[in-house]
């Protein structure tokens, strides 16, 4: 997989890449593990806590809401449009695809409309 992605050129090389990157988006380093003729590879989330599959593919700006969710407990879209520099069609757009995806929950409606992360005390 991490061959397919670039991020190594033969198995075995590039493993310091891989947990640099993650240090470098503030993830926590993941766990590599060998186990018989398997490598185990887990990615966190920014909380440290919980375990990310690969296939979750966060785009860069779902990942700054994230952090931001994760310090500020809640974001409306006007924060998220200044937060990443992006117009409101656009933030539109981002914050439905999170929903979609499970990562945030939509509370209220109209202006009154927030988001918090999934699972997370309203």
């Amino acid at each position: 997989m991490f061959k397919e992605l670039g991020l190594i050129e033969q198995w075995g090389s590039r493993i310091s890449r891989i947990k640099s990157s993650c240090l470098e988006v503030g993830l926590k380093e993941p766990k590599i593990r060998e186990i018989n003729d398997f490598v185990d590879v887990e990615f966190y989330r920014l909380d440290n806590q919980t375990v990310v599959k690969s296939s979750d593919n966060l785009m860069p700006q779902e990942t700054k809401i994230i952090q931001y969710l994760d310090e500020h407990k809640r974001v409306v879209s006007k924060e998220v449009e200044k937060l990443l520099s992006i117009k409101e069609s656009r933030t539109r757009e981002l914050l439905k695809n999170m929903v979609d995806k499970g990562l945030i929950e939509r509370i209220g409606a109209g202006r009154s409309t927030c988001y918090i992360l999934k699972g997370k005390q309203k």
